[in-house]
């Protein structure tokens, strides 16, 4: 009989909360150990909340993984994740998809809208099993 595969969800990580954040001004996420819950994906969540007269440049989300699988991280290790508009005003929401977790990780955010900006990027880190 064959089993089943079945997605699970650890907890919702608040991985990060800026608010006021200058144009040009990033926020990083605090460590991530994900070594032993071994997630292997994770839906992430970014919200971005802009005041009137925001351009469209928009911000980044990237991820910087551990080059030694501890917590040794490396810039010229770091990918981005995504991107997303600035609103012309008021609040937008973007998910992305990350399939391959690292053991450990950091997340950050770049505000380029144009001026200040509020950032809450949530993750939800999953993974699969039989049953």
């Amino acid at each position: 009989m064959a089993s089943d595969i079945k997605q699970g969800f650890g907890t919702k990580w608040d991985a990060i909360a800026a608010n006021d954040l200058a144009d040009n001004g990033n926020s990083l996420s605090a460590a991530r150990d994900n070594s032993s819950n071994k997630y292997i994906g994770a839906w992430i969540v970014v919200k971005c909340n802009v005041g009137v007269g925001a351009d469209a440049d928009g911000w980044t989300l990237s991820m910087t993984p551990s080059v030694d699988g501890g917590t040794t991280y490396a810039d010229a290790s770091t990918f981005i994740v995504g991107t997303g508009p600035s609103p012309d005003s008021g609040t937008i929401v973007r998910a992305f998809r990350v399939d391959r977790l690292p053991s450990n990780y950091k997340l950050n955010i770049l505000n380029e809208t144009g001026g200040t900006a509020d950032f809450d990027v949530d993750v939800m880190e999953d993974y699969f099993v039989s049953g």
